[in-house]
Formats: C-alpha cells, structure tokens, sequence
C-alpha cells in the first residue's frame, strides 16, 4: 500500500510500515489556542514571580537565589550544516573525557527512560503539575530539532510544556483504531518537506518512531509553547523528575488519559464534519452555478416576469393595507360596525393571501422547471445574474 494514501483523524490513525523503524501516521490537528505569550504579559509575570498558564491560571513561583539568563528558543536557522539529517541527534559536543562522557550518558538515559516508563502516569496527573509550579517547571531531558534550524525553539522543555502541549495539540496524542494509545515524546523532521520521524511512546513505555502527517502543527505548537515560559526557565525552583515521581505515587485516575483522547477526538470529529459541510456547501455552490451558466437565457426570462409579477403583487398588496387602514379608521369613529368592518376586511384578506401564494408558488415553480434536479433558490439566481453582468461591463471596459 502506498503511504501517501493513508488518510485517518486526529487522534485516530491507521499505520503501516514503510521501513522496519518507521510508521506512517495521517493525523489533523484541529484546536489551536493563543500558545505565545506577549511581551507586557511576561513582564508583568516576572514582576509578580508567576506562571501564567494556557488556561489563564496562575502559578506562584519559587525564586533561585541567584538569576539566570532568560533561555533563548529564538528561531534560527543552524548554520554549522549539523542539523540536514532527519532522525538523528547530530548536535555536535565538546570533547569531554570518557568518565565524563559515560556519567552523562548514564544519567541522561536514565532520566530519559524514567520519563518515557512514566508519561502516562504524568499527564493522568496533569492537574497536580499544572498547579504547581515546581513540577510545571521540571526539566525533561528530551532534545528536539528540525533541519535547518536545529534544536533552536527546543532548548529546556520542561513536565508543564510537554502536558500543555499534549492537551492542547491533538496530533500529539494517537490512538488506532484497536483502541491503543500513543504519546508524541521526540520531534525531528523537516520544516520544509514535512518529511519526518517522531518518537512515539504507549502506555506500557514502549517507543517507536512514526511520521506524523501533517507535521507543521506538530513542531510549531511546541515551540510556541516551550517558548511561552523562557522567562522561568532559568530563574525559579524546579522539581528533578524523580523528586515528582516520588511526590505523585503511583495511585492516579487513568480515566483522566482516556478523557482526554475521547475530548481531542469529539474535537476532531467536530472539525471533520464543520470541514465536510464546507465542502460540501462550496462543491454544491459549484454546481449551482454551472447549471445556471447553462441556463442563463431561461433565467434572464424568469427573471423579467418575476419583477413584473412582484411590482403588480406588491401594488395589489399596498392598495389592500390602504383600504384596511380605512376601514379601522371608519370602525374607530364608529362610522361602521365590527360586523360591518369584518364583512369588508375578509374578502380583502383573501385577496391579499392570494396574490401572495400566486407570486411564491410562481417562483417556486418556475425555478423547479428550470432545475427539476436541483433546488436552487431566488437569491442564488440573483446574485449569479448581477455577478455576471459585471463581468460583461468589466470586459466591455
């Protein structure tokens, strides 16, 4: 089967092999919220030693001793030619010493596995983290980048940034049609192409690596928001990830997990089906007009008998409302009786209701025998027949 011809929804998703590592996943992410942060709202945060979250709440913060300079996730492109390989980590390291190079990489990897074997667990906790900001805070030693621009809007994610962009980004959160769940933990690809390969983990801290189709919402939606909190990377206290594993337990409400994908998914169904009415609103107003191009001399006709029809309904339908306006003149002076009045008014109602039934059913017919296959209304006709005399006087001029 042919990649390029998988097509599911977000949080929905088919997969198949296209290489022995790699998977390919259609996703559309529908919900994007305000994810930056503006200049005046970051001030105004540090001024007061908060967090202002996604959802408009805020976190009190615990200063560092001693301030940091504020984390630059700067949009750049990397100019070393590191960065032109997609699925690998090519940052490019100082020379260290061997016992330097295995302690990091020990540790590092042991970080990165706790995180991978308890990612569930964290976003089932997702309201502890978001109300504290130690833990909002708590460094996630995963590195991202695209080509390009290499790890630049990727630098320090934190706990906070990876369960906001989960709840918030619905291509990074999968689910197959077998009911099994997958989170997006490592962005790498091609801003350009599109072209990528993701880190994928499930519920039992397995990993893969999948391509997430579209890619953009992906990588940009994370950016906005590891962005969004540079300010307090570097100057407020943070939880280590085992100090926030030991403060959570392990007793939490999985249901919270599976909530969220049925929310993400109801939200893409909503998308979906808006998107199809669209379409089909824009395929039908298609049609529409090519039937009426067909059958513009026919139209013009109805057109000349509708206003001639209107003008003599209109005027037969004014001079009714006159004489009423007489009648109840004369019934309020007394000149006439209720019975009297009834008698005059009733044939005059009649004749009203009539002529206006006359001039709808006229329409109504008329039209059905122009597009027996078809319902196209007066509006339409209008529009389509004052658009296409402009065209005739533009092309005139």
């Amino acid at each position: 089967m042919d990649a390029k011809k998988l097509y599911s929804s977000e949080n929905s998703c088919d997969e198949i092999k296209i290489s022995s590592n790699v998977s390919y996943v259609s996703v559309k992410s529908t919900y994007r919220p305000k994810f930056s942060l503006s200049g005046e709202e970051k001030e105004k945060a540090l001024l007061e030693g908060k967090i202002k979250l996604l959802d408009g709440s805020e976190l009190k913060c615990y200063p560092l001793p001693q301030t940091m300079p504020e984390v630059d996730n700067t949009m750049r492109l990397d100019t070393t030619g590191t960065y032109l390989i997609i699925g690998r980590n090519n940052a490019k390291k100082h020379v260290k010493t061997e016992k330097e190079k295995n302690a990091e990489i020990m540790a590092g990897a042991a970080e990165k596995q706790l995180f991978l074997e308890n990612a569930f667990l964290l976003l089932a906790n997702s309201k502890r983290i978001l109300s504290d900001s130690r833990m909002f805070l708590c460094p996630v030693p995963i590195q991202n980048g695209l080509a390009y621009t290499g790890t630049s809007g990727f630098h320090c994610p934190t706990l906070g940034v990876y369960i906001e962009w989960w709840m918030n980004c619905g291509a990074s959160m999968v689910a197959n049609k077998k009911g099994a769940k997958w989170l997006v933990y490592h962005i790498s690809g091609s801003p350009l192409s599109g072209s990528n390969s993701c880190g994928v983990v499930n519920e039992q801290g397995e990993t893969t690596s999948w391509q997430i189709v579209p890619f953009k919402d992906l990588w940009t939606s994370f950016i906005e928001i590891n962005s969004r909190y540079d300010y307090s990377k570097n100057n407020y206290e943070a939880y280590s990830l085992k100090q926030v594993l030991d403060l959570l337990g392990t007793d939490c409400d999985y249901n919270a997990v599976h909530i969220l994908f049925l929310e993400n998914r109801n939200k893409d169904l909503t998308f979906q089906v808006s998107s199809l009415r669209n379409q089909v609103l824009d395929m039908t107003a298609k049609l529409h007009k090519a039937l009426m191009e067909l059958k513009t001399c026919e139209l013009r006709n109805f057109i000349e008998a509708y206003n001639k029809l209107k003008d003599e309904t209109d005027k037969h339908v004014s001079d009714i409302r006159e004489e009423r306006i007489r009648l109840r003149k004369l019934l309020r002076s007394n000149a006439i009786g209720n019975v009297e009045y009834q008698k005059n008014w009733s044939p005059l109602r009649r004749a009203k209701e009539s002529a206006i039934y006359k001039f709808q059913n006229f329409v109504y017919s008329s039209l059905l025998s122009i597009f027996p296959d078809e319902r196209i209304t007066l509006d339409e006709v209008k529009e389509f027949l004052e658009e296409n005399d402009k065209d005739k006087k533009n092309v005139n001029y």
